[in-house]
């Protein structure tokens, strides 16, 4: 949807289209000065309406968004994209002021193969970039979205990427199965007057993020409520710099953000184990004391029968110093080829690293 320079044209609809196999000859989806050749539907001119469309198997992104934007995207459906090319989404947002509501957005791939070319070409071979298949992708600085009513999931990537965005709303969304779910950034500038509210957001591997931030600017990116938060194999929902939060965690140190957000509570194992034997841990439930294990360096260890989250006592590590603090059960021989399980639960106060660590002794 497109029209040359000064001449608007209005009221442009495009709908009900099916529009398989993009630009699919490899080598002929490429980027020339800012035009992407390889997409279903590229948007430009303003306040155009693309719904009820059907894209699948796309070079490049299935719908891209541009100049003058205030642009309608509803009721599509758009599957596969980025089959050839790499970083872009089944929606591509590239223009203030869009709608973009009730569309499924699934299994964008991002290419990272020699049809996509190179990172940089001072390595032999050359370096490649990580799969950038996104939901709703997004280049920088643009405002004033609606992103609402989406079905994103199964993206190799982000599911919603919203990069140094200002006042857009993401709501009434489910955004499922994706690298993570919902990403705020400030790549190009800082992310802020966002409102993150009423999605559901399920992740379905225990390193999948429901809400990811990058922030480098300081400032509030978004308000978050009345969303409903769920991974079955981790309670880690948030990731902030790095940092990894559960929703009570998340909502204790960001008050008021997600007052009246809801935790899944579903819990599924992440491995099925069978033929368990006896276990090789003297003490490993500390009922009624600490006695079989041991302590070296910056740490002091005592028992704790208080925390009703361990199921009964714990054994209660305090570090104290710069070394690392290391907290040693009994002694217990390993056969090769054999297959062990750890499980545990643990419970801090802050932030930290726990390393597993097994050492070889000789007779």
């Amino acid at each position: 949807l497109q029209a040359s320079t000064g001449l608007d044209v209005k009221n442009s609809i495009a709908e009900k289209n099916k529009i398989p196999n993009t630009a699919l000859f490899r080598g002929y989806g490429r980027m020339d000065r800012g035009v992407y050749q390889g997409v279903g539907i590229a948007v430009f001119g303003k306040a155009y309406i693309v719904r009820q469309n059907i894209i699948e198997r796309s070079s490049h992104a299935g719908i891209k968004l541009k100049e003058d934007g205030y642009h309608l995207i509803e009721n599509n459906i758009i599957r596969q994209s980025l089959l050839i090319l790499n970083d872009g989404g089944a929606i591509v947002i590239g223009a203030d002021g869009n709608i973009i509501k009730g569309n499924l957005l699934s299994e964008s791939v991002g290419n990272i193969d020699e049809s996509n070319g190179c990172a940089s070409l001072g390595n032999t071979p050359c370096s490649k970039h990580d799969a950038y298949g996104m939901g709703i992708g997004a280049n920088p600085e643009f405002r004033d979205n609606v992103i609402e009513g989406n079905t994103v999931f199964n993206n190799s990537d982000q599911g919603i990427r919203l990069n140094s965005f200002i006042n857009t709303v993401v709501r009434n969304n489910v955004v499922y199965n994706n690298a993570n779910q919902i990403v705020i950034e400030d790549k190009k500038g800082p992310s802020y007057d966002n409102v993150i509210e009423n999605n559901l957001v399920y992740s379905l591997t225990p390193d999948q993020r429901g809400i990811q931030i990058i922030d480098t600017t300081g400032v509030e990116h978004a308000t978050f409520d009345n969303n409903t938060y769920c991974n079955p194999y981790s309670e880690v929902v948030f990731e902030k710099n790095m940092q990894r939060y559960s929703l009570s965690h998340w909502q204790n140190d960001f008050s008021p953000n997600d007052a009246n957000s809801k935790w899944c509570k579903a819990n599924f194992e992440e491995y099925a184990v069978s033929n368990v034997n006896t276990g090789l841990i003297i003490n490993s439930t500390f009922d009624t004391d600490i006695s079989e294990w041991n302590r070296s360096g910056s740490v002091t260890v005592s028992h704790d029968p208080s925390k009703a989250e361990m199921d009964g006592g714990s054994l209660k590590a305090v570090y104290g110093g710069t070394n690392n603090a290391n907290v040693l059960p009994n002694l217990f021989d390993l056969v090769e080829n054999q297959r062990y399980r750890l499980k545990f639960s643990v419970i801090g106060n802050g932030f930290g690293t726990i390393k597993m660590r097994i050492n070889k002794t000789e007779p």
